[in-house]
């Protein structure tokens, strides 16, 4: 149906989840995408990372989950640093959705794409999670991840990620390439990945997202936060 996500009356006090300190990054070293960057994210938090292109939202949202390690500073991501963590652990604890989906991708077809690492218990979540975004296994289990259209690639690679109910989730553009039906399937998901107390940090040019997902507003600019506050 749409609609704003529901947020709780009384604001939820969730333990700190994720802590960067100073994070400076570029990806040459005279020119720091990223610059003295501190932020705390806590458990149930929505954070909306905003910004013009190029502004270092994409980049902020990788070191937060140890895609990449910052040149100065450092992150703690449940007490411990990502970048060191080994990908099964990082899994369990953050997710990462990347604006081109297949450079995630590992398998040839997609029944195995989202079953590619996962417990018994994660395994079980699968069938509903795919139906509800529009994958349902009985149409989509032998395609290629590599010949879905852009937003089905990208529904997929969220389910790689929910299927684990990770405690952060970090998605950039989401809501690219989606139509009314995808975005509101997405919004729905998101809304019961939430219940379970997660913290979603989002780099979005979507101000309906914006509007509709978001409690927090972290605006960067040239590599710096320019702007923290509650929506």
């Amino acid at each position: 149906s749409g609609g704003r996500l529901p947020v709780p009356d009384v604001p939820v006090a969730g333990a700190t989840l994720i802590h960067a300190d100073g994070l400076r990054f570029g990806f040459e070293r005279a020119e720091p995408v990223v610059r003295d960057v501190t932020l705390d994210a806590a458990a149930g938090e929505r954070i909306a990372l905003v910004g013009p292109n190029g502004s270092g939202k994409s980049t902020l949202g990788r070191l937060l989950v140890g895609l990449l390690r910052p040149d100065h500073g450092h992150v703690e991501l449940a007490g411990d640093d990502p970048s060191r963590m080994s990908a099964a652990r990082l899994a369990r604890h953050a997710g990462y959705v990347f604006q081109e989906p297949e450079r995630q991708f590992l398998a040839q077809n997609v029944a195995e794409e989202i079953r590619i690492g996962l417990t018994a218990e994660e395994v079980e979540r699968v069938d509903d999670l795919m139906t509800r975004l529009r994958l349902p296994l009985d149409a989509f289990a032998d395609r290629s991840p590599y010949r879905l259209s852009g937003g089905e690639q990208r529904r997929l690679s969220l389910a790689c990620i929910l299927v684990r109910r990770p405690e952060v989730l970090v998605l950039d553009e989401p809501t690219f390439g989606q139509d009314r039906i995808g975005y509101e399937g997405l919004i729905g998901i998101l809304e019961e990945h939430l219940d379970h107390g997660a913290c979603l940090i989002a780099a979005t040019h979507d101000t309906r997202f914006v509007g509709d997902v978001a409690g927090r507003v972290v605006g960067m600019d040239a590599g710096w936060i320019v702007r923290d506050e509650p929506l």
